[in-house]
């Protein structure tokens, strides 16, 4: 009797409870400054970087998520969505960009670009942003980044 109120115990906290977003990653250094694993039921929204790449990421309907990469528009690169079923992962908003030089006083200072996406529904969606130059059509994306979201 005593083993069945632990097995069940021990599954009510493995799953997190009832709207949390959990977020875990199989990279190395992957998370730093927000903890391999996050559970958070009070905050709706999670931050990543570029450390997060290929991360697995399971939100509640309603959840956000935030994405910062460093850019550098002033190369003629910027970050653009490439693939994401918006269905269950929806864009809020447009990309905005950040310089790390807010007087403007150094040429080509690069800064970083923030997206926010929000959990619609539930399913499974691969999130993919490219760094690239939009006018170079046959050209491998700079750097890309990549998340595999959960709704449920």
């Amino acid at each position: 009797m005593r083993l069945i109120a632990i097995v069940v115990i021990l599954a009510a906290l493995a799953t997190g409870p009832p709207g949390c977003t959990c977020f875990t990653s199989s990279r190395p250094g992957a998370g730093e400054g927000n903890g391999a694993e996050e559970e958070s039921s009070g905050r709706p929204d999670i931050e990543l970087t570029e450390p997060d790449d290929g991360a697995s990421l399971t939100l509640a309907p309603g959840h956000t998520v935030t994405i910062t990469l460093t850019s550098n528009p002033t190369t003629g690169f910027e970050w653009k969505v490439a693939e994401l079923d918006e269905a269950i992962l929806e864009q809020v908003g447009k990309a905005a960009y950040e310089s790390s030089d807010p007087g403007g006083t150094r040429a080509g200072a690069g800064g970083k670009t923030t997206f926010r996406f929000k959990a619609v529904k539930n399913g499974e969606t691969a999130l993919k942003l490219i760094y690239h130059r939009p006018w170079e059509k046959d050209v491998a994306p700079a750097k890309s980044f990549y998340l595999e979201a959960t709704v449920r």
